[in-house]
């Protein structure tokens, strides 16, 4: 019981400092609606002069448009690693030691709170409007249990992966070029930038041998209704193993170097 608290606290702790950084929902909210809009004229321009690109029209690209930044506001979990090498580089972290829990745990514990807060108060906010203001249907609410499985899967993935690249900088101490290349490889292995399905299908069958398909791609094509139910099927268990295979390799790497770690002011 006294475990179920510890845990309980750290989300509502978390939950509180958030909060007090309003500002911060509501700047990361107008940048989604923003680039929401910047999007929805550029791609309006791409389809003027064509109807369709592999079975992709216009109305399905502003789903995919919108369904991406709404799952961004949640998977979003790159700051980790800059909040890692902070605590490494400053000591701070061998304070966290200390702590009488799982400092894995109490990471994503801490994060996972802190993401809900911007899904609700930057994601959704910026859908609903988006929805509305660009006549936006989504009819594929029947996968809904589906994508939030996917969606929560996603985030398992995205935060191993941050806190893998964090952790690099035991060894290196500044990190910047690792997680810039890693930016660089999420987004487009991940079909953040455009869908995977708009590339040669040889770099698409690519993308099946790196977690980074399941952050964004998957989520957001059961989202948008436009994966076919067998094709979920086949997808959602390669998104739990990759989360996690993440997981276990995440801890057990952490823990091995913990004893290793130089810690600066440590």
């Amino acid at each position: 019981m006294r475990v179920h608290n510890k845990y309980l606290s750290i989300i509502l702790v978390g939950t509180k400092k958030n909060l007090v950084y309003r500002a911060d929902f509501i700047l990361n909210f107008v940048s989604a609606l923003v680039m929401i809009t910047v999007q929805y004229f550029l791609w309006s321009a791409v389809f003027s002069k064509q109807a369709s690109i592999k079975d992709f029209d216009f109305t399905d690209m502003i789903k995919y448009v919108l369904g991406l930044w709404f799952i961004f506001s949640f998977v979003n979990t790159q700051s980790l690693s800059y909040v890692i090498q902070n605590k490494v580089v400053n000591g701070d972290i061998s304070c966290e030691f200390l702590m009488p829990l799982r400092l894995y745990l109490y990471y994503f514990i801490d994060y996972l709170s802190q993401k809900l807060l911007y899904l609700l108060f930057s994601g959704l906010p910026a859908l609903l409007i988006s929805v509305v203001l660009y006549r936006v249907s989504f009819v594929s609410w029947i996968n809904m249990p589906l994508f939030f499985m996917s969606l929560f899967l996603a985030f398992v993935i995205a935060f191993n992966i941050s806190f893998l690249v964090g952790i690099f900088s035991v060894f290196f101490k500044n990190i910047e070029g690792f997680i810039q290349f890693e930016r660089f490889l999420r987004i487009l292995l991940s079909g953040g930038l455009v869908p995977l399905a708009f590339f040669p299908g040889t770099f698409e069958k690519i993308t099946f041998f790196f977690p980074y398909r399941y952050i964004f791609y998957v989520p957001v094509m059961i989202f948008t209704g436009k994966m076919p139910y067998k094709e979920m099927l086949i997808n959602l268990p390669f998104q739990f193993l990759w989360a996690i295979a993440l997981t276990v390799f995440a801890q057990r790497f952490f823990y091995r170097i913990k004893l290793r770690a130089v810690i600066f002011g440590g």
